[in-house]
């Protein structure tokens, strides 16, 4: 998905400004500056903003979370780590995978033998 806005101050001549994007876990969000064809991704969604020209027209992209593609289970499941696009499609918990799809690829879990403890 995308939406289109108009991000523009007198005080940042050029670029997009501001840009709220919300970095960890806190509740409170951090404001950038962009320069046109800069881009800030937000961490907690699959998405990017990007600063499309110096008048402050500003490109929102994401992928909601429950996009039929990214094959998760659980509408929260999406992989936050990897960048937009990639996070739209890629799935990070709640999934059930055969055993060519499971990561590690060695046997786990190890096997505990008895002179271990459990």
């Amino acid at each position: 998905m995308v939406f289109v806005k108009i991000l523009h101050s007198d005080k940042y001549p050029g670029q997009c400004y501001p840009i709220h994007v919300r970095v960890g876990k806190k509740k409170q969000y951090d404001v950038f500056a962009l320069q046109p064809g800069e881009e800030v991704g937000d961490p907690n969604t699959c998405g990017v903003q990007v600063c499309m020209n110096a008048e402050g027209l500003t490109h929102v992209y994401y992928c909601p979370r429950t996009l039929p593609s990214s094959g998760c289970q659980d509408d929260k499941a999406m992989d936050l780590l990897l960048k937009f696009p990639e996070c739209c499609w890629t799935c990070a918990t709640s999934r059930d995978c055969d055993e060519e799809q499971s990561f590690p690829s060695y046997p786990y879990p190890p096997d505990i033998h008895n002179d271990q403890p459990e």
